[in-house]
């Protein structure tokens, strides 16, 4: 209950649209990781292009069956660099949704409870207001009462005047 308390005055404590913020910046951490991604796979096939070519003329000028080995794995490692910050980018994203349901979870359980508390009022006022018309009638009624026996005390102590 306690941790629940802290939860929800750590989650009122926070700047307004954090929740999109962080999506946001899961999303440019995509793009980014799909950016290297597509850079490392276009150095690998270049990379790759290269060594054909070189077979091919090794292949015209020897008839060897070596395969020749490159040694540059840049591409190979912008692609898994990229494949990475994805990953990431992918999780920070879904950060910010939890964040954005939790949020949302909390104005609704908020919103809820101010709806309670106003129906509570409503209904005490509807009360005050019943409470009030009986008496306002009972005031009536007792005036009514009062000036009928104000008419009868005049009609006895003064019956020639009226």
């Amino acid at each position: 209950m306690l941790f629940r308390k802290l939860d929800e005055s750590y989650l009122d404590s926070l700047p307004d649209n954090l929740a999109d913020k962080i999506d946001f910046f899961g999303q440019m951490i995509v793009a980014l990781g799909n950016i290297l991604t597509v850079i490392g796979i276009a150095t690998e096939a270049t990379e790759v292009a290269e060594v054909e070519e070189d077979v091919e003329e090794d292949g015209e000028n020897n008839s060897s069956t070596e395969n020749p080995v490159t040694d540059s794995n840049i591409g190979f490692v912008l692609a898994l660099l990229g494949a990475s910050l994805i990953t990431i980018g992918d999780m920070v994203s879904s950060g910010g949704l939890a964040l954005e349901i939790q949020l949302d979870a909390l104005n609704e359980k908020k919103t809820k409870q101010h709806n309670e508390e106003q129906e509570i009022r409503f209904k005490n006022l509807e009360n005050r207001v019943y409470y009030l018309q009986r008496d306002m009638s009972a005031l009536i009624q007792k005036t009514e009462s009062l000036h009928n026996e104000v008419v009868f005390l005049r009609n006895i102590i003064y019956p020639h005047l009226y």
